[in-house]
C-alpha cells in the first residue's frame, strides 16, 4: 500500500474513536462499525497482493 493509503487508513481508522453518529449511540452498532472497518482494511490490503480477480 502506498503511502497515500496508509494515510487514508489512518484516518478511517480513528473514526473507530468517534464513530458516525447511529454507531456512537448504540453499542451493538458501534462494534459492528468498528468491525466492519477492520474486515474492510484486511480485503484491501490482501487484494494489493492478489490479482485483479481479487480486487474490489
Amino acid at each position: 500500500m502506498n503511502e497515500a493509503g496508509e494515510e487514508t487508513w489512518e484516518q478511517i481508522r480513528a473514526t473507530r474513536w468517534r464513530p458516525p453518529a447511529h454507531a456512537a449511540a448504540d453499542a451493538a452498532r458501534r462494534e459492528t462499525y468498528s468491525a466492519a472497518l477492520e474486515q474492510a482494511q484486511q480485503l484491501f490490503r490482501a487484494a494489493t497482493v492478489g490479482g485483479p480477480e481479487t480486487r474490489p
